[in-house]
């Protein structure tokens, strides 16, 4: 399912999609890696991203993180439930979160991982 996340993502950046949800399609760091991405782009409207039951882990955490941290992610809803994400990696996007530059207001990050 990762290389399919790059054709949603083209969807994502020439039509005007507020919510997405992509649960339980086996994407991993390289898809998370494009979804961050595109959330960085001025042109994204994307404010909800629902990706639950996923295999998105800490690489992917990483990706999102980073993308929040620079301050042009729009997300206001970001649901990572069920997600391989670690200790560690909850801790990654706590800290993207208290850089200042968030806007989520709800972030999902519920696992037996944790």
């Amino acid at each position: 399912m990762d290389d399919d996340v790059v054709q949603v993502c083209s969807t994502i950046i020439s039509e005007p999609i507020k919510q997405l949800t992509l649960a339980k399609n086996k994407i991993g760091g390289k898809g998370a890696f494009h979804l961050a991405t595109t959330m960085e782009s001025d042109q994204c409207s994307l404010t909800e991203l629902y990706l639950w039951g996923n295999q998105i882990g800490d690489e992917g955490v990483h990706h999102f993180a980073s993308a929040i941290e620079k301050g042009k992610c729009k997300l206001t809803v970001l649901n990572l439930e069920d997600n391989r994400i670690s200790t560690d990696g909850a801790r990654r996007i706590g800290a993207a979160i208290e850089s200042g530059k968030c806007l989520l207001t709800h972030l999902f990050l519920e696992s037996e991982w944790c």
